[in-house]
Protein backbone atom coordinates (compact mmCIF):
# COMPACT_ATOMS: atom_id res chain seq x y z
CA UNK A 1 0.00 0.00 0.00
CA UNK A 2 1.09 2.90 -0.93
CA UNK A 3 1.84 5.89 2.34
CA UNK A 4 -0.09 8.97 1.03
CA UNK A 5 2.04 11.85 1.07
CA UNK A 6 1.06 15.44 -0.08
CA UNK A 7 3.34 18.22 -1.36
CA UNK A 8 2.74 21.44 0.90
CA UNK A 9 2.91 24.85 -1.16
CA UNK A 10 6.47 26.19 -0.19
CA UNK A 11 7.89 23.06 0.72
CA UNK A 12 8.94 19.02 -0.68
CA UNK A 13 7.06 16.07 0.43
CA UNK A 14 6.35 15.32 3.17
CA UNK A 15 4.14 12.65 5.20
CA UNK A 16 0.23 14.04 5.32
CA UNK A 17 -1.47 14.73 8.34
CA UNK A 18 -4.78 13.15 8.97
CA UNK A 19 -6.25 16.73 10.33
CA UNK A 20 -7.44 18.69 7.03
CA UNK A 21 -11.03 19.85 7.35
CA UNK A 22 -13.47 19.76 5.10
CA UNK A 23 -13.71 23.10 3.02
CA UNK A 24 -16.52 25.56 3.91
CA UNK A 25 -17.27 25.82 0.59
CA UNK A 26 -16.98 22.40 -0.52
CA UNK A 27 -19.53 21.05 2.64
CA UNK A 28 -22.00 22.95 1.58
CA UNK A 29 -21.51 22.01 -1.84
CA UNK A 30 -21.96 18.16 -0.91
CA UNK A 31 -25.26 19.54 1.29
CA UNK A 32 -27.00 21.20 -1.44
CA UNK A 33 -26.48 18.37 -3.86
CA UNK A 34 -27.31 15.36 -2.14
CA UNK A 35 -29.85 16.63 0.59
CA UNK A 36 -32.70 17.15 -2.36
CA UNK A 37 -32.26 13.73 -2.95
CA UNK A 38 -33.08 12.37 0.37
CA UNK A 39 -36.39 14.22 1.89
CA UNK A 40 -37.81 13.05 5.37
CA UNK A 41 -39.65 13.93 8.04
CA UNK A 42 -37.04 14.14 10.29
CA UNK A 43 -34.08 13.42 8.42
CA UNK A 44 -30.86 12.77 10.00
CA UNK A 45 -27.36 12.92 8.95
CA UNK A 46 -24.02 11.26 10.55
CA UNK A 47 -20.45 12.12 9.78
CA UNK A 48 -18.74 9.26 11.77
CA UNK A 49 -15.66 10.93 11.58
CA UNK A 50 -16.71 14.65 12.27
CA UNK A 51 -13.81 16.42 13.00
CA UNK A 52 -14.60 19.78 13.71
CA UNK A 53 -17.94 19.55 12.09
CA UNK A 54 -17.33 21.14 9.07
CA UNK A 55 -19.39 18.81 6.95
CA UNK A 56 -22.25 18.70 9.13
CA UNK A 57 -22.81 22.34 9.67
CA UNK A 58 -24.70 22.78 6.49
CA UNK A 59 -26.90 20.08 6.99
CA UNK A 60 -27.46 21.33 10.60
CA UNK A 61 -28.45 25.13 8.73
CA UNK A 62 -30.81 23.03 6.36
CA UNK A 63 -32.62 21.99 9.61
CA UNK A 64 -31.05 18.14 9.71
CA UNK A 65 -30.89 16.32 12.65
CA UNK A 66 -26.81 16.14 12.72
CA UNK A 67 -24.59 13.56 14.92
CA UNK A 68 -21.22 13.44 14.74
CA UNK A 69 -18.30 11.30 16.27
CA UNK A 70 -14.52 11.30 16.33
CA UNK A 71 -11.52 9.73 17.20
CA UNK A 72 -9.59 11.80 18.96
CA UNK A 73 -6.69 9.36 19.99
CA UNK A 74 -3.88 7.13 17.89
CA UNK A 75 -6.47 4.14 16.07
CA UNK A 76 -6.26 0.76 16.79
CA UNK A 77 -7.96 -1.92 15.41
CA UNK A 78 -10.62 -1.47 18.63
CA UNK A 79 -11.19 1.67 17.51
CA UNK A 80 -11.56 1.85 14.50
CA UNK A 81 -13.96 -0.96 14.72
CA UNK A 82 -16.16 0.40 17.57
CA UNK A 83 -15.87 4.06 16.05
CA UNK A 84 -19.61 4.71 16.84
CA UNK A 85 -19.00 4.71 20.40
CA UNK A 86 -16.80 7.92 21.12
CA UNK A 87 -18.82 11.08 22.14
CA UNK A 88 -20.59 13.01 19.63
CA UNK A 89 -19.58 16.56 18.58
CA UNK A 90 -22.98 18.60 18.69
CA UNK A 91 -24.52 16.33 21.29
CA UNK A 92 -23.60 14.75 24.62
CA UNK A 93 -26.47 12.58 25.46
CA UNK A 94 -26.20 9.80 23.43
CA UNK A 95 -23.30 7.45 23.28
CA UNK A 96 -23.91 5.13 21.06
CA UNK A 97 -25.97 6.29 17.91
CA UNK A 98 -28.28 3.50 16.85
CA UNK A 99 -30.77 5.04 14.55
CA UNK A 100 -30.83 4.56 11.29
CA UNK A 101 -29.11 8.13 9.54
CA UNK A 102 -30.84 9.39 6.50
CA UNK A 103 -27.48 10.00 5.32
CA UNK A 104 -23.96 9.57 6.54
CA UNK A 105 -21.05 11.73 5.25
CA UNK A 106 -17.48 11.02 5.83
CA UNK A 107 -13.68 12.53 5.69
CA UNK A 108 -12.27 9.98 6.93
CA UNK A 109 -8.10 9.95 7.55
CA UNK A 110 -6.19 8.54 4.86
CA UNK A 111 -2.87 8.14 5.88
CA UNK A 112 -1.66 5.37 8.80
CA UNK A 113 -3.37 2.60 7.20
CA UNK A 114 -4.46 0.27 10.12
CA UNK A 115 -4.27 -3.37 10.20
CA UNK A 116 -7.12 -5.22 10.59
CA UNK A 117 -7.43 -8.85 10.83
CA UNK A 118 -3.54 -9.19 9.83
CA UNK A 119 -4.09 -7.23 6.60
CA UNK A 120 -3.38 -3.20 6.17
CA UNK A 121 -6.47 -1.59 4.97
CA UNK A 122 -7.11 2.43 3.88
CA UNK A 123 -9.08 4.05 6.56
CA UNK A 124 -11.82 5.25 4.01
CA UNK A 125 -12.29 1.18 2.83
CA UNK A 126 -12.75 0.02 6.93
CA UNK A 127 -15.25 3.37 7.86
CA UNK A 128 -17.25 2.38 4.45
CA UNK A 129 -17.57 -1.88 5.53
CA UNK A 130 -18.48 -0.24 9.46
CA UNK A 131 -21.10 1.88 7.81
CA UNK A 132 -22.41 -0.78 5.67
CA UNK A 133 -22.03 -3.34 8.23
CA UNK A 134 -24.31 -1.21 10.86
CA UNK A 135 -26.63 1.03 8.90
CA UNK A 136 -26.80 -1.47 6.35
CA UNK A 137 -26.05 -1.85 2.50
CA UNK A 138 -28.67 0.59 1.46
CA UNK A 139 -28.01 3.43 3.52
CA UNK A 140 -26.49 6.51 1.45
CA UNK A 141 -23.31 7.13 2.10
CA UNK A 142 -21.27 10.24 0.55
CA UNK A 143 -16.95 9.89 1.42
CA UNK A 144 -14.50 11.94 1.05
CA UNK A 145 -11.41 9.11 -0.34
CA UNK A 146 -7.77 9.35 -1.88
CA UNK A 147 -7.74 8.13 -5.77
CA UNK A 148 -6.11 5.14 -4.41
CA UNK A 149 -9.31 3.55 -3.03
CA UNK A 150 -10.31 3.07 -6.15
CA UNK A 151 -6.55 3.39 -8.40
CA UNK A 152 -4.32 1.64 -5.78
CA UNK A 153 -5.01 -1.68 -6.17
CA UNK A 154 -4.12 -5.04 -7.81
CA UNK A 155 -5.62 -7.74 -9.17
CA UNK A 156 -5.77 -9.49 -6.33
CA UNK A 157 -6.24 -6.72 -4.04
CA UNK A 158 -9.15 -7.47 -1.28
CA UNK A 159 -10.23 -3.61 -1.45
CA UNK A 160 -10.91 -4.24 -5.32
CA UNK A 161 -12.80 -7.16 -5.09
CA UNK A 162 -14.95 -5.90 -1.92
CA UNK A 163 -15.86 -2.79 -4.54
CA UNK A 164 -16.68 -5.44 -7.09
CA UNK A 165 -18.21 -7.72 -5.83
CA UNK A 166 -19.75 -7.05 -1.86
CA UNK A 167 -19.66 -3.07 -2.00
CA UNK A 168 -23.31 -1.22 -3.11
CA UNK A 169 -22.58 -0.02 -6.08
CA UNK A 170 -20.75 3.52 -6.16
CA UNK A 171 -23.48 5.62 -8.17
CA UNK A 172 -21.71 9.25 -8.63
CA UNK A 173 -17.94 10.52 -8.35
CA UNK A 174 -16.66 13.71 -7.64
CA UNK A 175 -13.34 14.63 -9.62
CA UNK A 176 -11.95 17.01 -6.79
CA UNK A 177 -8.84 19.39 -7.30
CA UNK A 178 -5.57 18.35 -6.37
CA UNK A 179 -5.46 21.45 -4.01
CA UNK A 180 -8.94 21.17 -3.01
CA UNK A 181 -8.03 20.95 0.99
CA UNK A 182 -6.38 24.47 2.49
CA UNK A 183 -1.96 24.14 2.09
CA UNK A 184 -1.95 20.31 0.60
CA UNK A 185 -1.80 19.04 -2.50
CA UNK A 186 -3.51 15.20 -3.12
CA UNK A 187 -5.15 13.62 -5.51
CA UNK A 188 -8.69 12.99 -3.86
CA UNK A 189 -12.29 12.39 -4.96
CA UNK A 190 -15.43 12.26 -3.79
CA UNK A 191 -17.51 8.59 -3.68
CA UNK A 192 -21.25 8.36 -3.30
CA UNK A 193 -22.86 4.90 -2.52
CA UNK A 194 -26.57 4.66 -3.09
CA UNK A 195 -27.55 8.44 -4.02
CA UNK A 196 -29.86 8.16 -7.11
CA UNK A 197 -30.49 10.71 -9.27
CA UNK A 198 -27.13 12.51 -9.40
CA UNK A 199 -24.89 11.97 -12.84
CA UNK A 200 -22.30 9.18 -12.61
CA UNK A 201 -19.38 11.29 -12.53
CA UNK A 202 -19.45 15.11 -11.81
CA UNK A 203 -17.02 18.24 -11.28
CA UNK A 204 -17.11 20.95 -8.89
CA UNK A 205 -19.10 24.56 -10.55
CA UNK A 206 -17.18 27.60 -11.00
CA UNK A 207 -18.65 29.41 -7.85
CA UNK A 208 -17.71 27.01 -5.43
CA UNK A 209 -13.98 26.49 -6.89
CA UNK A 210 -13.51 30.30 -6.25
CA UNK A 211 -13.53 29.79 -2.62
CA UNK A 212 -11.24 27.14 -3.32
CA UNK A 213 -8.61 29.19 -4.84
CA UNK A 214 -5.78 30.34 -2.82
CA UNK A 215 -6.54 34.21 -1.92
CA UNK A 216 -3.66 35.64 -3.38
CA UNK A 217 -4.73 33.95 -6.85
CA UNK A 218 -8.62 34.31 -6.58
CA UNK A 219 -8.35 37.66 -7.84
CA UNK A 220 -6.57 36.84 -11.26
CA UNK A 221 -8.77 33.91 -11.79
CA UNK A 222 -11.61 35.74 -11.54
CA UNK A 223 -11.00 38.24 -13.98
CA UNK A 224 -9.76 35.73 -16.46
CA UNK A 225 -13.25 33.89 -15.94
CA UNK A 226 -15.38 37.11 -16.30
CA UNK A 227 -13.47 38.03 -19.71
CA UNK A 228 -14.51 34.68 -20.75
CA UNK A 229 -11.63 32.78 -20.36
CA UNK A 230 -12.34 29.89 -18.16
CA UNK A 231 -9.18 28.72 -16.44
CA UNK A 232 -8.13 25.58 -14.80
CA UNK A 233 -8.93 26.45 -11.19
CA UNK A 234 -7.38 24.54 -9.00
Amino acid sequence: MVKWKYRPYQRGLIAKSNDHPTPPALSSWIYHTVAPFHRHTKPVVLDPACGNGALLSPWASGGWHTHGVDIKQPATRHVIHDFWKFDFCDTKIFAVYDHQPSVVVCNPPFTNSPVVDGVKMMYPEVFARVIFHRYGDTVPLVMIVPAGFRHNVSCSSRRYNWLANEAPPITTIVSLPVDTFNGVQFHSEIVMFNIHGLPPHMTLPRHILVHLIPEQKRAAYLEKSNAGNHPAAC
